[in-house]
């Protein structure tokens, strides 16, 4: 048995992370790539001499169509499970990778020690509300270090992939930590910027019908995360992403505007109809005899 903590960081590419990888289902041949200098390194200038700094490498960077879709950072084993995130995420920016897209477990239900702890654990019906404030269960960090569940950052996006009726295809944002079971796809944006994600959102709420047509299987339909990453989204500058939000905004505020207005006519016309109502039974003070009363209940 080999001792992990004794192999390099290119030893635990090769025995593990390249077998997970294609295991997963990317081509080596087509959609792999190893050890990969996407810069050729920043250019220092100094009087008269010039440098070139140190270029940025990627473990791995996998592809899609012949885009780059993800890039995976290794680490040897004498590191923590987030030491190389902030690397990739640095990494990711410089390739526009938008986003890092995963998902979530549900711990085994028969093991008391997984639940009733202080993470909080969604579901993909948490998806039927705009913002996710609150969680119904809660997990332990017993339940997170040994199972595949993950505490993703407020300002996440998920996308419910399955669930019931009307579910899947839905969006939410986390307004608190909280970890996801594995019917829901967790979208974590390189870029923090409002704007952008409220951009996002909406684009996601516009092809929900589009997105759930995506879905595959017998009675239930699921979408899966590949789908979800292979999402295309438009992506115009900034300054125009925050024009649409804002337009977005003011359409649905006078869009509650006149729900409200509809709302309150519905009201006035109801109590319209009763007044009407009791004018007609109750005109010139008309007291009914009992046996002119007729009973609405049949006798059998």
């Amino acid at each position: 048995m080999i001792d992990k903590k004794k192999l390099s960081e290119r030893d635990i590419c090769t025995k593990y992370i390249t077998p997970a990888i294609q295991a997963a289902g990317w081509d080596i041949d087509k959609q792999i790539l190893e050890e990969v200098s996407f810069t050729d390194g920043r250019i220092y200038v100094r009087g008269r001499l010039t440098a070139r700094g140190k270029r940025k490498r990627a473990d791995y960077i996998l592809y899609y169509n012949s885009n780059p879709l993800a890039i995976i950072e290794a680490k040897d084993n004498k590191h923590s499970v987030n030491a190389g995130i902030q690397q990739a995420l640095d990494y990711a920016k410089t390739l526009d990778i938008i986003a890092i897209i995963g998902t979530g477990a549900t711990p085994l239900t028969s093991n008391k020690n997984y639940y009733n702890g202080n993470i909080p654990w969604i579901t993909s019906s948490a998806t039927g509300n705009l913002f996710v404030t609150e969680a119904e269960k809660c997990v332990s960090e017993i339940a997170i270090k040994e199972t595949n569940c993950k505490v993703y950052p407020i300002g996440t996006l998920i996308v419910a992939m399955y669930g019931q009726g009307k579910t899947r295809g839905q969006i939410t944002e986390l307004l608190i930590e909280a970890a996801t079971n594995q019917a829901c796809a967790a979208i974590q944006l390189i870029t923090k910027d409002e704007n952008h994600k409220n951009h996002i959102k909406y684009f996601f709420q516009k092809i929900y019908l589009d997105i759930r047509e995506l879905a595959e299987g017998g009675a239930q339909p699921n979408l899966n995360l590949q789908k979800i990453k292979d999402t295309l989204i438009p992506l115009p500058p900034f300054k125009e992403q925050q024009r649409i939000v804002a337009k977005v905004r003011q359409l649905q505020l006078q869009l509650s505007q006149l729900e409200s207005q509809v709302q309150q006519s519905r009201e006035y016309a109801e109590q319209l109809l009763q007044a009407v109502l009791k004018e007609a039974f109750e005109e010139k003070g008309t007291v009914y005899e009992e046996n002119e009363m007729v009973s609405m209940v049949a006798e059998e």
